[in-house]
């Protein structure tokens, strides 16, 4: 399997992956939700608001084009994991905005990228120090979908803990369970 069809099967697991991460928090309580669960960045919350910002600052980068939210990088330099949670206030906002992010990894793996070299490709940018650096974009690529699968990974401990774990509220994200595995 190339890099890129590897890729593109990554941006559809990922939008399942965010559908259903999305679902199963739906059901959580808002003390559940809003509340300190221990997480790096305190709740639930401030997890799907740091992947969020996350996923729009390597889009920016991979894609070069400007970043939407201009106030990302100062999340970065912020020590108060309670930051997070105010980037997007709003529950369902945040959910609405991480499937259309998803959804953009998709359109841009199939609608921009056709070939294995510009998968391969060096692109340019600056950290969130300001440093230049550089990185192969489909290794950059596959970091944004195993970001997103990590903090995921610490949701689902939060699910479990808040007992929402069930077939019904919860599908497995195992990539065997996804039907575009066959």
């Amino acid at each position: 399997m190339s890099m890129l069809r590897h890729l593109r099967f990554q941006a559809i697991h990922h939008i399942h992956s965010t559908k259903a991460i999305n679902y199963s928090c739906s059901h959580l309580t808002k003390d559940q939700y809003f509340g300190d669960m221990g997480l790096f960045f305190r709740s639930v919350h401030g997890t799907l608001n740091h992947i969020y910002c996350a996923e729009l600052l390597w889009y920016s980068r991979i894609t070069g084009r400007p970043l939407t939210e201009p106030t990302i990088s100062d999340f970065w330099s912020s020590n108060n994991p309670q930051t997070w949670e105010k980037f997007i206030s709003d529950r369902e906002e945040i959910s609405k905005k991480l499937l259309k992010q998803s959804e953009q990894w998709n359109q841009l793996l199939n609608d921009e990228y056709n070939n294995e070299n510009q998968i391969t490709e060096r692109f340019h940018y600056k950290n969130t120090s300001g440093s230049p650096r550089s990185a192969v974009r489909g290794l950059a690529l596959a970091q944004v979908f195993n970001h997103a699968t990590h903090h995921r990974g610490q949701i689902t401990a939060v699910l479990s803990k808040c007992n929402i774990i069930d077939s019904s509220r919860y599908p497995c994200l195992d990539l065997q369970y996804d039907s575009t595995f066959e």
